[in-house]
């Protein structure tokens, strides 16, 4: 017997409807394949064996894979930059997001000595080329000079976070609250040779933004890129040391690759990478 009640059809549509995008968001994720290369986001990463299993495309332990709604909470994160790059452009901002020839600001490191191909690679969201006060006189409080002591070009990134996550943030500041982002972002300024960088965030559930002017963090881009290349010149996954200490241990329990890492044992004296360059270029 059909139930024709409103709820039950409701919820038949929804459960269908998300169905039919999840399978078409993976699908798309299967076209778009993986980075054959070690991506500057990563290098914050303390665990060398989780860079070392992306840096190869190693498959997530079943059931561990992204989820649908995982997936659309990066797209929202994709979409967050594009408002806040109108955000700041309506302020006055010359914010490039692409190169003349329309490609992405970036960095290309660790070239393979066979194929040329970059193994280290970042992609910055812009570059602030300068800022004309357009609004200021309108609305400013008398002496505010916040923007006035920019330097000019600065790097400009941007995340979209959840309310709890932006707290924190405005907590502990990027650096302690958000040591990925710090890597990254250090390592573009190091690799652009631009040694500013406005942050912005936008809290995804109440749109307070928060943002901090950064200078270059020398040592902790050296760190970073210094682990990027102890992964990729590693003799394989298994020749690198594990973070956790047990596979129930706070820093593997939610790894994508949590199984497939603690299958073997872990060396008990993993080599060091190669003495080369960290800024190989």
């Amino acid at each position: 017997m059909i139930d024709f009640a409103q709820a039950t059809q409701t919820e038949r549509v929804s459960h269908a409807l998300s169905t039919l995008i999840g399978a078409a968001q993976a699908a798309q994720r299967e076209q778009q394949g993986r980075r054959d290369y070690l991506g500057a986001s990563l290098l914050g990463e303390e665990c060398l064996r989780r860079l070392r299993y992306e840096y190869e495309g190693a498959p997530a332990d079943p059931g561990r894979e992204p989820s649908p709604e995982i997936l659309r909470v990066f797209q929202r994160g994709h979409d967050a930059e594009a408002r806040m790059a109108g955000y700041l452009r309506a302020a006055g901002f010359d914010l490039r997001t692409e190169k003349p020839d329309g490609g992405q600001w970036g960095f290309y490191a660790a070239k393979d000595p066979e194929t040329g191909k970059a193994r280290i690679q970042g992609h910055a969201d812009g570059i602030i080329r300068g800022w004309s006060p357009t609004y200021e006189a309108q609305w400013a409080p008398d002496g505010w000079t916040w923007a006035d002591g920019l330097e000019f070009p600065m790097l400009w990134e941007n995340k979209g976070l959840k309310h709890r996550s932006f707290q924190d943030l405005k907590n502990k500041g990027l650096k302690g609250s958000k040591p990925l982002y710090y890597a990254q972002i250090n390592l573009y300024m190091a690799y652009l040779d631009i040694p500013r960088a406005l942050f912005t965030a936008e809290d995804q559930d109440t749109c307070e933004i928060w943002a901090d002017v950064l200078t270059l963090d020398i040592e902790a881009a050296q760190t970073a890129s210094d682990r990027g290349v102890t992964v990729i010149t590693a003799p394989s996954v298994d020749t690198l040391p594990r973070l956790g200490k047990d596979k129930d241990a706070w820093q593997c329990r939610f790894c994508s690759f949590q199984d497939r890492c603690w299958a073997g044992e872990a060396p008990k004296n993993p080599p060091k990478g190669p003495a080369l360059p960290a800024w190989m270029k």
